[in-house]
């Protein structure tokens, strides 16, 4: 039983316990995180204190340095260093220099010390010995040992050191040459020694918490700046924070930042006393507990009234209580609860007066066991109604009987189908069926559930609109006793976004991206399963290799993104001339193949290569043009001329190659066929072995432009090859063939030993073309004379180095890439600068790129041509030049032909292209023209020539 102090006490604690306890914890959160808010200013604080103190010494430095290399190409100076090097002087003097000596001391180094802050100078000769020391200490003094005289011979050299009563003092050092331009070997060494000064100038701490020191490698202390009253750092927190190395260190007493100085060796510490930098901080705390402890006493005297006020009804009610339970049990029923507080306890005293009349007139344990029951299944429709209210807001929802009808629809399932509930209960899932799946794939998923089991899969359903949508849906039997199903719960989740991603990724890579054509992977897919359909029951497969006859003049004539419109139309036409089920393909440039996997006959084949090629007939129409192309047919056919895929397309290929000797025509293929083409292949060989005596070889010389002001900076010689009787052949027939061959070397080297001599006839005549690039292929690049074979060649034409560049492709430098880098490092120190041709379109690893001497890197005229229609290409343009950059090298950008193109590339800071929106390859003579008339290019609205002058 509870006596009255014991209530009174119960709730006294309650009360103290809910109203001071939440003000305790409150207050130290916010103390705590003011704490910490203090701590992070601090370090902020002290790391910008640092960075301004670092930046201003490293300032003082380097005007200290550029004041000594400025003063180190005195024409006097100089001459009396080069004579003190070579005289044999008196000992322990000048000698015959020491009147010059004493006047260039008198007179330049007065107006030296006028405008720097300076407190000493040395000169030391080239042996180490003293010339001339302002300080007046004894001249001839051999520093050879010096560290700062033996650095000094080779570069500037920044030094703190200590005089011998423990003071710093700044030393710089540096070289003296005998000439300002070509400096050659240093002949002697100029010491300054700077005030001190300067440097404690920029070694203060902001605030009067804080301490700034300067130490050297070995830690000592080289400047300080300690508050008035404050104390020094202990040597220990020097040493902990400077091997610790650059940052913000933290003790129980002090914060430290710490910034090195490189120049020096040594480190700028600012620091701060945390027991004076939270000083506010701890008054506010005093402050906030003295607050506490006026809420405390008030919160105790306010819980003590109002337990005494809760407490006094309930021990009246209490005392009522006992007395009418006494009369109970001693047989009173009548005894009544009386009791007139005029408040809940009264009401309670009522309601417990009716529980008595209950009893007295109706069993308890009845109705105790029914509202038991009813409480049980409150709380299961409750569970029922909170699993309702997740689905509906997570999930498609439905139910169907056992037939699949529908019962119920939530409102997820409507919005997403597009129906209303009184257009789907009653009717089957057929209503929302879009006829996608195979019956196999819904036989497997009803039979699964009628066996009780859970079914999971995806399902693409059509909406009332005719929009399709997709689902990743779980259906869930309802078993009756006999564990039968009576209902089926569906639950979906809408994944109509992530199948359409898919269904994208899949058409790119199956797809080409010009003309929306099935690319060779999906070719080749289909192509086999033609041939494994094909050959139970014997049938025919035929594949149409089809060439465009005149697209390269086109092409030419009127650029790539013309040509690219021109293959999109072929491809239309193409297309209009197959049957269901037929394939058409781009495999590359402008060749197509067509697949059709079901023939009865052959003659079906040449009705249908005679269709394509009249398909073609009619002019194309684009922009403004009106273009007239041919085509050549080559066809091979399952199984007479190959029973694999890759066999068929090669057959194909060379009847291709046979039917276009006739123009405009089909050929099927032939044993002959393929000996025609090897024919062909070995008179061109045969042709190229005597190109070259025969002078058949030309140059041409495509012009590279600064992008950022039109102004010719170079050009790219391309070889071409005009045989006599046929006329200009194409560099993608031949090159090849000269790589296969080993041909390429000799005529490399004729590639090589032509652009450099013209380059030379250029120079000599006055003209400047800048460097002119030749490209260098695998075997050359790989063939063991090749540096040799360099070197003889601007040996004998007389010209430097750096007037010629080497154009390298990622293949060459990928394969053996320790030899590549050897390769590339000797070609780089001969002074000849390197380029990677075609870059991204290769396999380059950054690691290794970053490892290859090169100076320029070329993009690829694939990424250019597709600017302003694929994003992703404008990135890896982006992602190039960046990189270019970032490993401070030049970008070109090759095959640059519309204004597009080039304010894209400009915009980017790219800084070099070429094209044919400025020039196509010319001639050696339309190049001197170029050049002697000293034009450059405008690179706005569109690109014309200009007067470099004007």
């Amino acid at each position: 039983m509870l006596r009255k102090k014991e209530i009174r006490g119960r709730l006294f604690f309650w009360l103290l316990l809910f109203t001071l306890i939440p003000l305790f914890i409150i207050a130290s959160l916010n103390y705590d995180q003011l704490r910490q808010d203090y701590l992070l200013g601090a370090r902020n604080t002290l790391t910008l204190d640092a960075i301004q103190n670092k930046a201003a010494l490293e300032a003082l430095l380097a005007s200290y340095k550029q004041r000594l290399n400025t003063f180190g190409v005195n024409q006097i100076l100089q001459t009396l260093l080069e004579e003190f090097n070579d005289t044999e002087h008196e000992e322990g003097g000048l000698g015959r220099l020491k009147e010059k000596a004493d006047h260039f001391q008198a007179v330049e180094l007065e107006e030296f010390f006028q405008t720097a802050h300076f407190i000493g100078l040395r000169v030391v000769g080239v042996n180490g010995k003293v010339f001339i020391d302002t300080q007046g200490r004894e001249n001839g003094q051999d520093l050879s040992s010096d560290i700062a005289f033996q650095e000094g011979l080779k570069e500037v050299f920044v030094e703190y050191r200590f005089d011998s009563q423990g003071d710093s003092v700044l030393i710089v050092t540096g070289p003296v040459f005998p000439h300002a331009i070509d400096r050659g070997a240093s002949i002697g060494v100029l010491s300054l020694t700077a005030a001190i000064d300067e440097t404690k100038r920029h070694v203060k701490a902001a605030e009067n918490t804080k301490h700034a020191y300067l130490i050297d490698q070995q830690g000592r202390v080289i400047a300080k700046s300690i508050p008035e009253g404050g104390k020094a750092l202990p040597s220990r927190v020097l040493e902990q924070a400077k091997q610790g190395g650059e940052g913000i260190f933290e003790n129980s007493d002090v914060i430290i930042s710490v910034q090195n100085i490189e120049e020096i060796g040594g480190a700028l510490l600012i620091s701060a006393d945390l027991e004076a930098f939270f000083g506010p901080i701890r008054l506010m705390r005093n402050q906030l507990l003295l607050v506490m402890i006026t809420l405390s006493a008030v919160g105790i005297f306010f819980s003590l009234r109002v337990s005494r006020w809760i407490a006094m009804p309930i021990q009246s009610f209490k005392t009522h209580l006992n007395t009418t339970l006494a009369e109970l049990k001693k047989g009173n029923p009548g005894k009544q609860l009386t009791l007139q507080t005029g408040d809940e306890l009264e009401d309670l005293s009522d309601r417990f007066n009716d529980l008595i009349e209950l009893l007295r007139q109706k069993d308890l344990g009845g109705d105790a066991e029914k509202k038991k029951f009813e409480e049980a299944l409150g709380r299961s429709y409750k569970e029922l109604a909170d699993i309702k209210y997740a689905l509906d807001h997570a999930a498609i929802v439905a139910i169907t009987d056992q037939k699949g009808i529908i019962q119920y629809v939530n409102d997820k399932f409507c919005e997403i189908s597009k129906y209303s509930k009184e257009e789907v209960i009653g009717q089957s899932h057929r209503i929302i069926s879009s006829g996608y799946h195979a019956k196999e794939f819904i036989r497997n998923q009803w039979q699964t559930v009628a066996n009780g089991k859970i079914w999971r899969g995806e399902y693409k359903n059509r909406a009332k609109d005719g929009s399709y949508y997709w689902v990743d849906t779980t259906i869930v039997p309802f078993l009756n006793s006999q564990g039968k199903p009576y209902q089926y719960l569906a639950i979906r989740t809408d994944i109509t976004r992530r199948k359409r991603g898919e269904e994208r990724l899949s058409y790119m890579a199956h797809h080409d991206a010009l003309t929306g054509l099935p690319n060779r992977t999906l070719f080749y897919d289909r192509l086999n399963q033609a041939i494994a359909q094909a050959h139970p029951h014997k049938r025919l497969v035929a594949l149409l290799y089809l060439d465009l006859d005149r697209f390269k003049i086109a092409n030419d004539a009127l650029g790539h993104a013309f040509g690219d419109k021109l293959l999109k139309a072929v491809a239309e036409r193409l297309t209009l001339c197959l049957f269901e089920g037929d394939t058409v393909t781009r495999v590359g440039g402008d060749e197509f193949i067509l697949l059709l996997p079901t023939v009865a006959r052959e003659e079906n084949v040449t009705l249908v290569a005679e269709k394509v090629l009249e398909g073609l007939r009619p002019p194309f129409r684009i922009e403004e043009h009106e273009m007239f192309i041919t085509g050549s047919i080559g066809i091979s056919l399952y199984p007479r001329h190959g029973e694999e895929a890759e066999i068929l397309v090669i057959n194909a290929d060379t009847a291709m190659y046979r039917a276009k000797e006739d123009r405009d025509g089909y050929e099927i293929y032939s044993p002959d066929t393929a000996s025609a083409k090897t024919s062909r292949h070995l008179e061109m060989e045969t042709n190229l072995r005597h190109a070259l005596e025969r002078n058949e070889f030309s140059l041409r010389y495509q012009p590279e432009i600064d992008l950022r002001d039109g102004k010719l900076i170079g050009g790219e010689a391309l070889i071409r090859w005009k045989q006599p009787g046929v006329g200009i052949i194409s560099p993608s027939e031949f090159i090849p063939i000269l790589e296969e061959t080993g041909m390429i070397i000799p005529v490399g080297e004729w590639i090589l030993r032509t652009a450099c001599a013209k380059q030379k006839a250029w120079q000599e005549a006055g003209f400047w073309p800048g460097r002119i690039w030749v490209n260098i292929s695998a075997r050359q690049f790989r063939h063991g004379n090749f540096i040799e074979m360099l070197t003889r060649v601007l040996e004998e034409t007389g010209l430097e180095p750096a007037a010629i560049g080497l154009e390298l492709t990622e293949g060459i430098l990928m394969k053996k890439t320790e030899e590549a880098v050897s390769t590339l490092q000797k070609i780089k120190n001969m002074g000849i600068h390197l380029a990677i041709d075609d870059f991204g379109t290769g396999y380059s690893s950054l690691s290794y790129l970053k490892r290859f001497p090169i100076d320029v890197l070329k993009i690829d005229k694939s990424f250019v041509d597709h600017i302003g229609e694929s994003l992703q290409t404008e990135s890896i343009i982006d992602t190039v030049i960046a990189l270019a950059h970032n490993l401070k090298l030049k970008v070109v950008a090759e095959g640059i032909e519309t204004q597009k193109q080039l304010d894209f590339l400009r915009n980017r800071q790219c800084e070099e292209g070429q094209g044919y929106l400025f020039s196509r390859p010319l001639t050696a003579e339309a190049f001197t023209e170029l050049m002697s008339e000293d034009r450059c290019f405008i690179l706005t609205e569109r690109v014309s020539y200009g007067n470099a002058m004007g």
